[in-house]
């Protein structure tokens, strides 16, 4: 918001100063000559009696002047009061406030449906531009009043979702157990289970063997990002049916380093959770593992730079479908030829969010394994220096 502030400032500057000066009431009625002599800076003064803030807040008056002059018509200018709400509430959901409705995460299937409110509330003023540009007033400050609004919106609603997630952590009465060690009934066999951000992608298609220091090894669950792609996410603790109690205090240890940055010794894990069943199998020590209960003082690891990762796609999009939008703004395109490819423009964005949901019921793509895909890219980011600096 501080930046968004800093740029709309110096934007304003670009304003010509005439724009902030009005002449003074006269005291008495002039002659011609008096009409026609030069003015002094003295027989004009500032909209206010503060120079600097009257200067500002008429710049700000000519710029929203000159938005809803790009806005005509009474459906036009009702668009802000409708859009605005719902970018705040989208900017919400990418902030993870979504992920406490559903049981996967799903801030990053809302970033088409983002850009296409924002394209769908800001093509029709970029279209009419051309009303002001008889106007001394550059057109990088016209195209600042449009756009900036949206995504000042946008990142409110982050700012505002990530202070609901961060007041929901902080109040709740019991925190979910990121680590689980259970037996699937499918295949009758043991898995070490953590959340989808902690898993590692198979760029290849081929997640390596778990091995322990001694030579143990066991294969690892996996799972395709889509359909036709080679590329597999993995979890990199995986266990097997033969898997020894040392193997597999071994892999909930790593898991344990993995999720809250501090692994809890194998020997803990050995002595506390696991037990050898009548089959040779090894088994939870009681229903399920209590290492939140057991070590209140772990907390989960940062998801690394989230927010710049969201806002770079968000951007990204938004910047190639203008890119797109503004070809039909050169001379001899028709009016009509440039609504069409707004539309075209706008019915992309709207697409891509419903097709998401197409391939999730075609079972080619799932949501929450795509949004898995960029948290663990987003977490090795938070890893590098930049990332460190961007968090």
């Amino acid at each position: 918001l501080a930046a968004a502030a800093a740029v709309g400032y110096l934007r304003s500057r670009s304003v010509p100063r005439a724009y902030t000066l009005v002449p003074r009431k006269a005291d008495g009625p002039a002659g011609p000559e008096e009409r026609l002599g030069p003015l002094t800076e003295s027989d004009w003064t500032a909209a206010t009696a503060r120079r600097s803030s009257g200067a500002l807040g008429f710049r700000w008056f000519v710029g929203r002047t000159v938005q809803k002059c790009s806005l005509v018509g009474v459906k036009k200018k009702l668009t802000p009061w409708f859009t605005m709400p719902f970018l705040v509430l989208f900017g919400a959901g990418l902030a993870g406030t979504i992920d406490y409705l559903t049981t996967d995460s799903l801030r990053y299937a809302l970033v088409p449906m983002v850009v296409y409110l924002v394209m769908a509330f800001t093509g029709v003023p970029l279209n009419r531009l051309g009303v002001v540009d008889a106007l001394p007033i550059p057109r990088r400050f016209l195209f600042a009043m449009i756009i900036l609004p949206s995504f000042i919106a946008l990142i409110f609603g982050y700012g505002v979702g990530r202070v609901g997630v961060i007041l929901i952590e902080k109040y709740k009465d019991r925190r979910p157990e990121l680590i689980e060690f259970f037996e699937n009934k499918d295949d009758n066999r043991y898995y070490v289970h953590v959340p989808i951000e902690y898993c590692e992608i198979a760029w290849s298609g081929e997640p390596p063997l778990a091995t322990s220091p001694w030579g143990e090894t066991a294969r690892v669950w996996r799972t395709s990002l889509f359909k036709p792609s080679p590329i597999k996410i993995y979890i990199p603790f995986g266990v097997g049916a033969e898997s020894s109690l040392d193997f597999v205090a071994m892999q909930i240890s790593r898991a344990t380093g993995a999720v809250y940055g501090e692994a809890i010794a194998p020997e803990v894990v050995k002595e506390r959770y696991l037990a050898v069943g009548g089959d040779g199998r090894v088994v939870p020590r009681g229903e399920a593992l209590t290492i939140q209960a057991d070590f209140p003082q772990l907390r989960e690891r940062e998801g690394g730079p989230v927010f710049p990762m969201i806002m770079l796609m968000t951007g990204l999009l938004w910047m190639a479908l203008l890119y797109v939008y503004l070809f039909s703004f050169r001379a001899g395109i028709s009016k009509g030829k440039k609504t069409l490819v707004h539309w075209l423009v706008v019915g992309t964005a709207l697409l891509l969010w419903i097709g998401q949901f197409v391939l999730a019921l075609t079972r080619i793509m799932m949501p929450h394994v795509t949004a898995g895909f960029f948290d663990i890219v987003t977490r090795h980011l938070g890893e590098t220096i930049a990332g460190t600096l961007a968090v």
